[in-house]
């Protein structure tokens, strides 16, 4: 036997995790919801056995805009115009969910608030803005209430478990720089 030892082999450093705060949350999600389009603002596609109101860069849906209005009012503040700009958001999902695969079916059908509409709330600059703030004020508050952990934090945006959703987990976590 050879004077030669062998040395055990070290354990490879841990990756190193990627940087995750309201920011980067806020992109990973727009890339995984609308990362594809040229523009954002558009209503978003369902799968024809689930209705949705998801919109814009973020896919925000009306009723987690109602539900932060009603039950988390101090995340926007109520000065300025917030307040307004959720009112129509709201009015806006419901026109949604009254055209969502309704051409026919109402007389007032309207292809603008049917899925791959644009609404009519990302038309300005102002508008635009306004739902970057909401958004960011939404990320801001759930990830500091998930104890910043992404996945609950992502169970909390999507409203689904992880097993109910596995792409969507694995592609905003690809997005935030998770190796999988």
């Amino acid at each position: 036997m050879s004077g030669y030892m062998h040395k055990e082999a070290a354990d490879p450093a841990p990756a190193p995790q990627p940087k995750v705060n309201p920011y980067t949350i806020h992109k990973a999600l727009a890339k995984r919801e609308s990362g594809g389009e040229k523009d954002p603002f558009f209503r978003h596609h369902a799968p024809k056995k689930v209705s949705s109101t998801a919109y814009a860069t973020t896919g925000i849906t009306a009723t987690q805009a109602r539900d932060f209005q009603s039950r988390r009012p101090e995340v926007f503040g109520t000065k300025g115009d917030m307040p307004e700009y959720l009112d129509r958001y709201v009015e806006q999902g419901e026109k949604f969910k009254h055209h969502g695969r309704n051409k026919g079916k109402v007389p007032d059908y309207d292809p603008k608030y049917d899925y791959g509409g644009k609404g009519d709330m990302g038309n300005t600059p102002d508008d635009r803005e306004k739902y970057r703030q909401m958004s960011m004020y939404m990320i801001r508050d759930m990830y500091n209430r998930s104890g910043k952990d992404i996945n609950k934090f992502l169970q909390a945006w999507r409203g689904l478990p992880e097993s109910e959703a596995p792409g969507y987990y694995r592609d905003v976590r690809k997005n935030l720089g998770f190796a999988e």
